[in-house]
């Protein structure tokens, strides 16, 4: 996690978007990740649906790369000993989102058993997350919380009524946005790896 971490809830699409979280904050060494958009070297290769993959067993070397390099990276956790099959609908469905960074009609899908979809532009710097459970994001507010010494409400968090800024200084409501550029911006925070 960086410094800062900007961020809402949408409850209507039920995504989340964020600033300061980075794949590492998220990643659970016990899941397997479906790559959608990555540049990573250690990633395997699923012939049938030509998706790359991470298993669970590889995922420290997965967080030992440069992940904010990658520029565009999303991925779907799944469950599971071996690569499941997937309907051609799912893959269509899967090409969908990471294209246009939202779900076509579905965020879980059985044959993956996912939590959630994301989506992250220059690791910790961009990241939108559709979720089906709530029960997810509260994990990462519950990280945020610890990380920072503050309190989310996460039941007025849920109603996606406000914004959040959380810094060193504590927390704070910001406007809601999409743009990262423009908060940031705001908060005169610079682009750059940290």
């Amino acid at each position: 996690m960086r410094e800062y971490v900007y961020i809402w809830n949408n409850p209507n699409k039920n995504y989340i978007i964020a600033s300061g979280i980075e794949f590492k904050d998220i990643a659970n060494i016990d899941k397997n990740y479906l790559l959608l958009s990555h540049e990573s070297e250690i990633a395997e290769y699923d012939l049938n649906t030509r998706f790359d993959y991470i298993r669970s067993n590889k995922i420290d070397g997965l967080l030992k790369e440069d992940i904010y390099s990658f520029g565009n990276f999303s991925w779907v956790p799944y469950t599971g000993e071996t690569f499941p099959i997937l309907s051609k609908k799912t893959v269509a469905e899967l090409l969908y989102f990471n294209h246009i960074t939202e779900p076509f009609d579905k965020i879980i899908f059985e044959e993956l058993l996912n939590e959630y979809l994301a989506f992250a532009h220059d690791d910790g710097w961009f990241l939108k997350m559709y979720y089906d459970n709530f029960q997810f994001i509260n994990k990462i507010l519950e990280k945020i919380n610890k990380k920072f010494s503050c309190y989310i409400n996460t039941s007025e968090f849920q109603k996606g009524l406000y914004a959040y800024w959380i810094d060193k200084n504590g927390i704070e409501t910001e406007i809601i946005s999409d743009d990262i550029d423009k908060i940031l911006n705001k908060r005169k925070w610079k682009h750059k790896a940290i």
